[in-house]
């Protein structure tokens, strides 16, 4: 959900996805162990993605994952998108240097929202959350309540 226009820095930028806090900084991690569960080893959230055309890390997904669908048809794991960026970033300097370059914005903003779906609406809470960030991650999982006064049913009825 957007409750502003996307910063310029983003749309001016070649790449942009909200980066995991503990990739950061990319050069102070010198291996991440994959695919073991942890969702700590992600870089990225893939729910809001940014390219200019023709980017290497984007055509280097679609690549993949054209083969992987070639022989398969269902995901091994949910964050199989997450792991694969994680591990270009990590392995293909080009893509770890288009990674370093983009806006450096945390996905712990854009979840605040999400986190706060189920408290009673209150318009302070909901300001200072637009504050820090114009993009908003939400979900589809959950439906309006009796209860009309919590931040889903207001998102839902009023379409803030």
């Amino acid at each position: 959900m957007l409750t502003d226009n996307i910063p310029n820095e983003i749309t001016s930028s070649d790449f942009f996805v909200f980066k995991s806090i503990l990739f950061y900084n990319l050069s102070a991690i010198p291996s991440i162990k994959l695919l073991e569960g942890n969702n700590d080893n992600m870089s990225i959230s893939n729910w809001f993605i940014h390219s200019k055309p023709n980017n290497m890390i984007l055509k280097y997904t679609k690549l993949f994952l054209e083969e992987y669908w070639k022989n398969e048809n269902k995901l091994i794991n949910y964050f199989f998108f997450h792991y694969w960026i994680t591990f270009l970033i990590i392995n293909n300097k080009e893509c770890a240097q288009i990674y370093n370059n983009m806006p450096n914005k945390s996905n712990f903003a854009p979840h605040l929202l999400q986190n706060n779906l189920f408290r009673a609406y209150d318009e302070e809470l909901f300001n200072e959350i637009k504050s820090l960030t114009p993009i908003h991650k939400l979900t589809y999982k959950y439906k309006m309540l009796e209860n009309k006064n919590l931040f889903i049913n207001k998102i839902i009825e009023t379409k803030i």
